[in-house]
């Protein structure tokens, strides 16, 4: 048991007022007219709260601490004082009095206007002392609420559980409500309709029932009890803090200063957003708009809520806090303890950790790469930030990943957005209660991580009324169990306990007394409720990042295991001087990183109703370092990285040494127990040996500790309840594992105890150094406390990956959370990461091993089915059936085992060792080219400067003026070269250069570009003409007596020259023939005289063919050969006259008449009416079938006659006249059931009568239009007359003659 801890709670508050004109009203409600010559209403203060109070809890459910505080007024009372304040304070007011008088005279003088007071007042009170002064500035402030505080002082004594409570829930919450009518958000619970019982049997009337007719008077709700929640963490006063403090607000800022910043603020926006959906203040602030405030009082006007200020008198004092709640302008909440928590030996038992988050520097606003948007940063980056989003805080989680350890996350307070923000922030962990060397693991292995929350936007107002009337309701209770649980978002990861808890506290019983009825939410404490809000606060901060962008900073905790203290108290046994040594701490800065909103909704984004600005705050911050990115806002410096300054520090140290007995300094530490170990088999995908032996080896242990109560195989075989809790407490010797499979590899990750890992270490072990072919990672001395992969059974889970691992890691859209789920892609950064691994250890201590939720969800993202080459490594057999003998005949595929390769050395072992070249190597010292090529660097930048400036001082003699674009006339570079060419020319017998070495840095004399713009105008004027282009060119005048067909002088050339007879066309060259003397020429005329050749018929013989006759000199084998002539032989189809065309007539017209007798048909056209063609169709044919008489052909015959399969006849015939005899109706006009036209409902008023109008359907064309475009005129124009002077002498009528 602690010591007793008193906790004194302060609050400092001060009402927000407004000035309101009293309106006078009628017996009807409606204001009265003031009368012209009464003197004006006297304005009077009115408070935007009514009867506000606070109410606070903090520490577990037995023990926890509830108040409400009295009623916070004007003035002090029930239990609230006027705070006391300072010399220090004192000094303040004055300096801010002052800085009032001067920067908001003509605001004050308006407000003097609005009391009463007029011009000559106003002049009497300036020309009064100091005294009057104060006097009146004291009169200003009359009816303002004063800065009142309420204290109440707690006792709080802590046992050891509800120390580890308060550990777990460190947390306290302010609510403020009221009792205001004017936007309330208090619910009244449904009432049950009542039954009404049918009378109209018994013919009486019926009987309203007295519920019913109240119905309509019951009151309305009023009040708002949950306003504004403030949680704040208290874990501080673990580590010898003793008072928190929070500020909103300036408790010198009066209600007139306070809405006149606000208001200036929200006017001066340029960014045309229209905000009243999303500021949760906008009731009120409004109403204060930049209308003059004299002018409404010099009319008379008559209205509901005046305006205080002009904004453009807006006073100089800016606030360094956020805004204080709705309704207040000051509120500051302070917890005090007499004492730390944790004093003397509990701080050595409870060993908490320090966590502070000291502050946040360069942050980046909003950044805008247009000059058109130039007014969103204006006059800092961080406006929009302070209009659309909340104020700026961070979430800090410890042990990231781990929820035993610690299962909260930590809210810092909120602050301004600005470039740097202070929290000095101290949160803590009591680390006591758990075990040592699991806490030591998640030091080496989890970090902590800060959250930063700078761009969180602020709902629409329906979205916190919305979520108000969520607690109204709960508060009063009697709503319908179902509809509630429609309404609530089901919280998938609470466990059933919790959930047992949250249905109590909600009331969700049985609801015993509504038998048969629905069930009823009974109603809640109001403390109980705000117990459930704090809660729900809390698990809000863990989900803060998935909606909106944020920057993430994470550091590793492993430096706080530095063992220096322990090595000092080993040395200490044995040397009397002791080093001195501190405890170990960690205190830097963290790179803040960008990241998106981790969810997003399955439909996409909606932004179509935001507006640019806030559409820029959602998008990401630009963290890192990024140049001149405040370019429109005055500023062109170049902006650091955003950056985190965090301490965090053990109250003592934390690891001991395992010492000798000479030199023990403390008792042992003691040891967890670790049964299981692990390992990783990564081997190529042909290596079926590997795989079997790896297949058999695990079998083998499994099939060992299941023998007894196994049915089946192990492929099958499912662990019971009892079966999972043996091995994950490690009494059974189970190997658990995973693989996975692709194109190329697999990787086998396996787990179970150490003497079940021992067995099969032992049986496939690596034969050979960690290469990309085959790598295992394993050592029995790396243990781990739990297993990972038993939800998998004693079967290997297999996963095959549709592509192979490296490509996935490769895809882009991996990084895009709407596809990926953030387990799938840390499972594939793992995989990838430990086939790069060469150590057990290395895996451990990245935490590279992917968990069983992380391998399923790669297996339904990027999974497919498994072979069975897959699981066994070798392709089955396939089943033939021999259909002849009935049997089954297996026949075997080559099956190709791919052995592990054997590495045969056939030469001697390389030479590769040199002693003397390592010892040269040791002692050599090389050159520094590196800071050789430095100094060069800044001679050459020295002689740069001195150069530039001797340049800059000739330009100021000669001409300032520059310009660097290169191929106009004034370039700059080419007017000083050639001035240097000029310079250089007057020296004879010389060359100038850049460069001693290279020839090509020659300097020219002569201006290239110049040269070539000469040549091209020397060549332009080679073909162009003085006068220029002219088309068609004039003619001469010798040129108008030549005959328009006069040939060209080339055809006059040609013409003169000498005919020769074929010179164009010789004739071919050929062979001459020389026939001899009485030899006739061959003749190619065909004759039927003496044949010669052809004109024959095929040759027949006298007898067959004898084969003993072949080589006979009597006898021929066939005999003699009968030629016989055929007389058409010599015909030809281009001799035969008109005889072939006869022929041809008389077959066309045999086809025609053959066709002709298959027709059936009466005639060969088709008729219509008796005619062959017709315009239009005849009315009375519409009624005839297609098919005019009896049907001839077949099918159509069986068409007619047709028969159902029950032997019912159905022909087919046409439909009878009848049914076209039916009297033509108009068809009904579909307006007449449309709903009438009501005038009173119309939006759009008629300016003339002030009537409603209906909406416009035709428009004419030149509705919106200029008259300069729509005017026409009718007017004809009166016809020249030429005899006028002013027509006659103008060239413009005349023809020139």
């Amino acid at each position: 048991m602690t010591e007793k801890c008193n906790f004194t709670i302060s609050i400092e508050a001060a009402l927000l007022s407004k000035w309101e004109t009293p309106i006078e009203l009628d017996d009807d409600n409606n204001p009265v007219t003031p009368d012209p010559d009464a003197p004006p209403v006297e304005p009077i203060r009115k408070l935007l709260l009514t009867d506000p109070t606070f109410r606070y809890t903090f520490l577990s459910d037995k023990r926890r601490v509830k108040e409400t505080t009295g009623k916070i007024g004007v003035a002090a009372g029930e239990g609230w004082s006027e705070l006391q304040l300072s010399s220090s304070d004192e000094i303040e007011k004055k300096q801010r009095r002052m800085a009032r008088q001067t920067d908001m005279g003509q605001s004050l003088s308006n407000l003097s206007l609005l009391k009463g007071r007029g011009p000559e007042a106003e002049a009497q009170g300036e020309e009064g002392d100091e005294d009057e002064v104060e006097e009146e500035e004291d009169e200003d402030e009359d009816g303002e609420a004063k800065v009142l505080v309420f204290e109440k002082k707690h006792p709080v004594s802590f046992d050891e559980n509800n120390l580890l409570d308060f550990n777990d829930f460190p947390f306290v919450s302010f609510t403020l409500g009221d009792n205001c009518e004017e936007n309330p958000t208090a619910v009244f619970p449904p009432k049950p309709k009542p039954k009404i019982e049918d009378t109209s049997a018994s013919g009486g009337e019926e009987e309203v029932p007295k519920e019913a007719e109240d119905e309509e008077d019951q009151p309305k709700p009023v009040g708002r009890h949950f306003i504004d929640t403030k949680t704040f963490d208290l874990s501080g006063f673990f580590v010898g803090e003793t008072e928190k403090s929070w500020t909103w607000g300036d408790k010198f800022q009066t209600s007139e200063e306070y809405l006149c910043t606000n208001n200036n603020n929200s006017d001066n926006e340029n960014d045309n957003d229209n905000d009243n959906d999303n500021d949760n203040s906008n009731f009120e602030a409004t109403q204060f708009n930049d209308s003059s405030l004299q002018d409404e009082t010099n009319t008379n006007t008559n209205t509901n809520t005046n305006t205080y200020t002009n904004t453009n008198n807006a006073p100089s004092f800016q606030p360094t806090t956020p805004k204080p709640p709705l309704g207040l302008r000051y509120l500051k909440i302070t917890i005090k303890a007499d004492k730390p928590i944790l004093t003397g030996a509990n701080i050595e038992k409870w060993n908490p950790v320090r966590l502070e988050i000291r502050n946040v520097k360069d942050l980046p606003g909003v950044r805008v790469t247009a000059l058109a948007d130039k007014h969103f940063v204006e006059p800092t980056r961080f406006k929009l930030l302070d209009k659309h989003c909340y104020p700026c805080y961070s979430i800090v989680r410890m042990f990231v990943g781990d929820r035993v350890i610690c299962p909260r996350v930590v809210r810092t307070n909120e602050a301004n957005h600005a470039e740097t923000t202070n929290w000095n922030h101290v949160t803590s962990y009591l680390t006591g209660h758990i075990d040592r060397q699991l806490l030591e693991e998640s030091i080496e292995n989890l970090p902590f991580t800060v959250e930063l929350q700078d761009r969180q936007p602020i709902p629409k107002q329906k979205e916190l009324d919305a979520e108000a009337e969520k607690w109204e309701r709960m508060l009063v209770g009697g709503f319908s169990l179902e509809e509630e649980e429609k309404n609530k978002d089901k919280d998938k990861d609470k466990g059933e306990e919790d959930k047992k808890k949250e249905d109590k506290k909600k009331g969700k019983n049985q609801n015993q007394g509504n038998e048969g009825g629905p069930q009823l939410t009974q109603p809640l404490d109001i403390f109980d409720v705000d117990a459930l809000r704090m809660i729900a606060s809390h698990e809000g901060w863990k989900t803060a990042g998935d909606s909106c962008s944020h920057g993430i900073a994470s550091c590793s905790m492993k430096p706080l295991l530095d063992q220096s203290t322990q090595l000092a108290a080993a040395y200490s046994k044995n040397y009397t001087d002791k080093p001195t040594v501190k405890v170990p701490k960690i205190k830097c800065r963290l790179n803040i990183l960008q990241e998106k909103r981790r969810t997003i909704p399955k439909g996409g984004l909606d932004e179509w109703d935001l507006t640019e600005g806030e559409r820029l705050v959602r998008k990401t911050g630009n963290y890192l370092n990024d140049g001149d990115m405040d370019i429109w806002a005055n500023c062109t410096r170049t902006r650091e990285s955003s950056t985190f300054g965090v301490t965090c520090n053990f109250a003592n140290t934390l690891r001991t040494l395992q010492e000798g007995a000479s030199q023990r300094t403390g008792p042992p530490d003691p040891i967890i127990f670790r049964p299981f170990t692990r390992a990783v088999y990564t081997f190529e995908y042909k290596a079926v040996q590997q795989l079997q032996s790896l297949n058999k080896a695990i079998d083998r242990v499994n099939d060992k500790a299941l023998r007894e109560t196994m049915i089946g195989s192990l492929m099958s075989y499912q662990l019971s309840e009892e079966e999972v809790t043996r091995a994950n407490s490690g009494e059974l010797n189970l190997i658990c594992g995973c693989m996975v499979i692709d194109d190329d590899c697999r990787m086998v990750f396996i787990e179970g105890t150490v003497d079940g890992m021992a067995s099969v270490l032992a049986e496939c072990k690596r034969m050979h150094q960690n290469d990309w072919s085959c790598r295992v990672l394993s050592n029995p001395d790396i243990r781990f406390k739990e297993r990972i992969y038993t939800e998998f059974n004693v079967d290997l889970k297999k996963i095959r990956l549709r592509e192979p691992l490296p490509m996935l890691n490769e895809m882009p859209e991996i990084y895009n959370r709407a596809k990926v789920s953030q387990d799938c892609f840390e499972a594939l950064h793992r995989l990838g990461l430990i086939r790069h691994a060469n150590r057990l250890d290395e895996a451990s201590n990245l935490q590279m091993f992917p968990t069983a939720p992380m391998v399923i969800q790669v297996e339904s993202k990027y999974g497919e089915s498994i072979s069975m080459e897959d699981i066994l490594g070798v392709r089955p057999k396939k089943k033939i059936r021999s259909w002849d003998v009935k049997e089954e005949v297996f026949v075997e595929e080559d099956e190709v085992i791919a052995e592990e390769k054997v590495v045969v050395k056939r030469n001697a072992d390389t030479d590769d060792k040199n002693p003397e070249f390592d010892k040269y190597l040791s002692t050599r010292t090389s050159k520094d080219f590196l800071k050789e090529q430095a100094e060069l660097l800044e001679e050459a930048k020295e002689e740069g400067l001195k150069r530039i400036a001797a340049r800059d001082a000739a330009d100021a003699l000669e001409d300032p003026v520059r310009f660097v674009y290169s191929t106009q006339k004034l370039a700059y570079t080419e007017i000083k070269k050639e001035h240097m060419r000029n310079r250089l020319s007057k020296a004879k017998n010389c060359t100038f250069t850049y460069s001693q070495q290279f020839t090509s840095q020659t300097v020219s004399m002569v201006d290239g570009e110049r040269l070539k713009q000469v040549e091209a105008e020397e060549s332009k004027k080679a073909w162009k003409t003085s006068k220029g282009f002219v088309y068609p060119a004039p003619r001469k005048s010798s040129e108008y007596a030549v005959h328009p067909n006069k040939p060209s002088q080339s055809r006059i050339e040609i013409l003169t020259e000498e005919w020769i007879e074929n010179e164009l066309h010789p004739e071919n060259v050929k062979r001459e023939i020389e026939l001899k003397e009485g030899q006739p020429d061959f003749n190619t005329v065909p004759s039927n005289g003496k044949m010669i050749f052809g004109g024959l018929e095929a040759p027949k013989f006298t007898r067959e063919f004898v084969s003993n006759n072949i080589g006979s000199h009597t006898q021929l084998p066939r005999g003699k050969i009968i030629n016989d002539v055929n007389n058409e032989f010599f015909n030809s189809v281009h001799l035969c006259g008109e005889g072939l065309f006869v022929e041809e007539q008389a077959e066309k017209k045999k086809a025609e008449e053959e066709w002709r007798a298959k027709v059936c048909v009466d005639s060969l056209d088709f008729l219509v009416g008796g005619f062959v063609e017709k315009d239009k169709t005849d009315p009375v044919d519409r009624v005839k079938d297609i098919l005019d008489g009896p049907a001839l052909k077949k099918s159509l015959k069986i068409v007619r006659n047709a028969k159902l399969p029950s032997g019912k006849r159905v022909p087919l015939r046409p439909a009878p006249f009848s049914m076209f005899q039916d009297a033509f109706e108009d068809p009904k006009d579909f307006t007449e059931d449309l709903r009438p036209n009501d005038a009173t409902t119309y939006l759009a008023k008629n300016e003339t009568t002030g009537m409603g109008e209906d909406f416009y359907r035709y428009i004419h064309n030149d509705s919106g239009k200029p008259k300069s475009q729509t005017f026409i005129a009718k007017r004809k124009a009166a016809p020249l007359d030429y005899t006028r002077p002013e027509i006659a002498n103008d060239p413009r009528f005349t023809t020139g003659h």
